[in-house]
């Protein structure tokens, strides 16, 4: 079972004062009261109503005493000063009722039609019957006139002259019969004016329009004015009698499709219409231009809009953003659009097209031109004729590689010759420089270093190119110098000179070799020279028993002098170094050599007078299948004293 909990609440005592009329017990409005703790705080003012009282609430005296005063009588009574003492209760509204004594004479009380509410500031005027004069008079706060001192049994004629701005005036004349034995009343109800209150706004966003024109009839179909939307978009009307009247749009804001139509509208004593309005924007046209490849928006394209009796309408250009915002003032329709100038290097594109306008749709159009396309074509020949190959000068060549760059350096293609020796390249634009460089060279030429431009500057337009390539030159050299004699015993020195790679090309497997005449020398050192390229290579040796084997380590560019002699290398008492090879893998062209190398070697001791020996060195390099190799030689003649004959020795 639920638990029920409930929450007792107090009602707050209240204190309701009513004012009366001590002879007819009607109601009386307009008199003030103040309401007053039993320690003489104030709580307040107040002033009885239409109907004769005032609330007071939200006083939380339980069991405490209020005095309430009259302070003021209303016009037309006697002021009672007598106050009146209560307690008030909780849970209960206390109730106090004042009876004025009315004065002879007449009381006037003006209040609003609808709301009930008093309306201070209407003015009256009193005559008599015959038209003489007897005041004017204007409603107080509590919208009351009090007239004193008339002849009982008389007549007067009371009339509305002026009622308050929103008001209808009520200017009938009222007669009135003053009698002597009581308060004489008359009550007047103004009814406010209707207020019209016309709304314009965009019918696709909502917005409010300023400017816009109407024209208002009453029933009769007699105009009554024109009248134009505010900022706000909003009309404002009042003064007008409650009944039908008839609203029409007589002029629409640009861009903006007029809404003709009759609206009847009933307007009541106050209360406001509201009529709220939207206006449909007029079809609009937008043309966006583009590049056909790229997609992006083309600048400065101008068209021609024509009617479809091919009457000109106007000349429009695209903006930056490739647009053409046409006007609003456009009617909905079909029209015909015409491209008469295209932006530079781009396709003029002059077949008219048909577009249909629609009311109140933004009708866009987009529109494709073909950029100002171009090729490049290279042709490749040979510059003379090629020993190895054997063609002739002029022969197309297969296999050259070309890159193809733009002003920033970037490349946009690469093309090589087919059989035919032609290179194609794809569509490139107007527009723009385009630079050309060789890269790879067929097999056997060289690379044509010289940088050719071209703009294509006509749609299909063909740029042709001749390119000679000149034969590859493949040679190496090398020269050897040493001793021209030596005796048996000596340090001999062979020098070497002009060691390089002479090749217009790199070369592979580049070697320089010597070979030891062993029969004459051994060698000794060898001392490494410097080398044009910072490469690591090789020293290699071989003996006269032994295939080859590495000296030591690998070798940079730094020089070094190389022990090679017997007891170093741990040879054996009949084995000699024969060859000794620098191997330096692959050398640029031009390879060369800086420091020269030099070998030293000991001339054999038993060497005779006039015996000759000869050290032979090469070098060579290869490029593709192809070797090419020099050689030179060093041949040295042993002087050897002759010996004379050895004394006889023995018995």
């Amino acid at each position: 079972m639920p638990t029920l909990v409930e929450f007792p609440n107090k009602q707050i005592p209240g204190l309701r004062v009513e004012k009366v009329d001590k002879v007819t017990g009607l109601p009386v409005g307009g008199a003030k009261f103040k309401v007053v703790r039993a320690n003489g705080e104030v709580i307040g003012e107040f002033t009885t109503n239409t109907a004769g009282f005032f609330m007071v609430t939200d006083i939380d005296l339980n069991h405490q005493s209020v005095t309430v005063y009259e302070t003021q009588a209303a016009k037309g009574y006697i002021h009672d000063p007598t106050p009146q003492t209560v307690e008030l209760i909780p849970n209960k509204t206390t109730v106090l009722q004042f009876a004025d004594q009315p004065l002879m004479g007449l009381q006037i009380k003006k209040v609003d039609d609808v709301t009930g509410k008093p309306m201070a500031g209407v003015s009256f005027k009193l005559s008599e019957l015959d038209g003489r004069t007897i005041g004017s008079y204007t409603t107080d706060d509590a919208g009351l006139i009090f007239v004193p001192n008339l002849t009982a049994g008389s007549w007067v004629v009371v009339e509305e002259t002026k009622t308050l701005p929103g008001y209808r005036l009520d200017s009938t004349p009222r007669n009135v019969e003053i009698k002597g034995d009581r308060l004489n009343t008359l009550e007047y109800r103004n009814q406010p004016y209707p207020n019209l209150l016309i709304k314009k706004m965009d019918a696709e966003t909502g917005k409010m329009l300023e400017g816009v024109k109407f024209k208002l009839f009453d029933k009769l179909n007699r105009e009554l004015g024109t009248f134009t939307t505010n900022q706000l978009g909003q009309i404002h009307l009042t003064g007008m009698e409650a009944g039908t009247y008839y609203l029409r749009e007589t002029k629409a804001l640009p861009g903006y499709v007029l809404d003709s139509t009759v609206r009847e509208v009933s307007l009541y004593w106050g209360k406001t219409t509201t009529v709220e309005l939207k206006n449909t924007p007029m079809g609009t046209l937008r043309v966006k231009k583009i590049d056909a490849i790229t997609k992006k928006p083309i600048y400065g394209v101008t068209f021609n809009l024509y009617d479809l009796k091919n009457n000109l309408l106007g000349e429009y250009t695209t903006n930056d953003a490739g647009i053409i915002e046409f006007p609003k003032e456009i009617q909905a329709g079909k029209y015909l659009l015409k491209e008469v100038k295209a932006a530079p290097n781009y396709v003029l594109d002059d077949i008219p097209k048909t577009i249909e306008v629609k009311s109140g749709e933004t009708t866009e159009i987009i529109v494709e031109n073909q950029p100002v396309m171009g090729k490049i074509q290279i042709v490749k020949k040979s510059a003379e004729y090629n020993d190895v190959s054997k063609l002739p000068a002029g022969s197309f060549l297969e296999g050259a590689v070309f890159e193809i760059f733009n002003s920033k350096n970037e490349v946009v293609d690469r093309i090589t010759t087919d059989k035919r020796g032609i290179a194609n390249s794809k569509d490139l634009p107007a527009g723009e420089v385009f630079g050309i460089r060789e890269i790879t060279a067929p097999d056997l030429y060289l690379i044509n270093s010289q940088v050719l431009y071209a703009e294509v500057k006509k749609p299909d337009d063909l740029i042709r190119f001749e390119i000679l390539d000149a034969n590859e030159e493949i040679s190496v050299s090398v020269q050897k110098y040493g001793n021209i004699e030596a005796m048996p015993g000596d340090i001999i020195r062979y020098d070497f000179e002009k060691i390089g790679n002479t090749s217009t090309v790199p070369l592979d497997n580049f070697y320089w070799r010597d070979t030891i005449p062993t029969d004459a020398v051994r060698i000794e050192k060898i001392y490494t020279g410097t080398w044009s390229e910072h490469l690591h290579y090789e020293v290699l040796y071989k003996t006269n028993k032994k295939g080859w084997r590495t000296l030591d380590k690998p070798y940079s560019n730094a020089a070094d002098l190389l022990d090679c002699s017997r007891e170093a290398l741990h040879l054996g008492a009949d084995e000699a170094i024969a060859e000794i090879k620098f191997e330096f893998g692959t050398v640029q062209a031009g390879f060369h050599q800086v420091e020269a190398p030099y070998i030293l070697c000991q001339v054999n001791g038993d060497l005779p007078n006039e015996y000759r020996f000869t050290n032979k060195t090469d070098v060579g390099g290869q490029r593709g299948d192809e070797w090419v190799i020099a050689k030179d030689q060093w041949t040295t003649i042993i002087y050897a004293k002759p010996r004379g004959k050895l004394p006889k020795t023995g018995f």
